[in-house]
């Protein structure tokens, strides 16, 4: 039975899986956390100062790039999972609700506005991706404002106890 025909002018494939942009952030920091941590006990270092944390003086000494950079440092084990785990559970759903590249600007512009008000207000060294992640929960509260169903049927509670732990361990956990 030759019912079918295949049309050699029509490519068949499989959809293309989408990396999403917020996983690849997680590995990056899961990465740097290693690298920061290795550099640190081999050289007898700060490797987070070394490479990039947020210190007032050098940056009022021009070295204005770490304003970007402590978005990929963490002061430890458990601020690296905790900023881990928000990005894996909020990083997605702004990603899917707003697209990578506007994923990727929200990030990016409320990290470095967080470091620049840490900048302001602290001058405690410090590292995380806190600022970026309270961003991303800045969208999605926007969104939930616009239309409350979008709370209801992709969040619910989760949402909000990631949020409450965050703002807890930010205060409690400046480094």
């Amino acid at each position: 039975d030759n019912n079918f025909q295949y049309d050699r002018h029509i490519r068949y494939s499989r959809p293309r899986r989408r990396i999403r942009l917020s996983y690849v952030i997680i590995v990056v920091n899961i990465f740097m956390w290693l690298f920061t941590e290795y550099y640190s006990k081999r050289y007898n270092a700060d490797g987070n100062l070394i490479f990039g944390a947020k210190f007032n003086p050098l940056i009022m000494n021009g070295e204005y790039w770490r304003l970007i950079t402590p978005m990929f440092l963490h002061g430890g084990i458990v601020h690296l999972f905790f900023n881990s785990y928000s990005l894996y559970v909020i990083g997605p759903a702004v990603e899917d609700l707003f697209g990578s590249v506007k994923f990727a600007v929200i990030y990016f512009i409320a990290g470095i506005i967080g470091n620049v008000a840490s900048f302001a207000f602290s001058t405690h060294m410090s590292v995380g991706a806190s600022g970026a992640i309270f961003g991303l929960f800045g969208a999605l509260v926007y969104l939930i404002r616009k239309d409350r169903r979008i709370f209801k049927t992709s969040f619910g509670t989760s949402i909000v106890v990631t949020i409450v732990y965050n703002l807890i361990y930010g205060f409690m956990n400046e480094r």
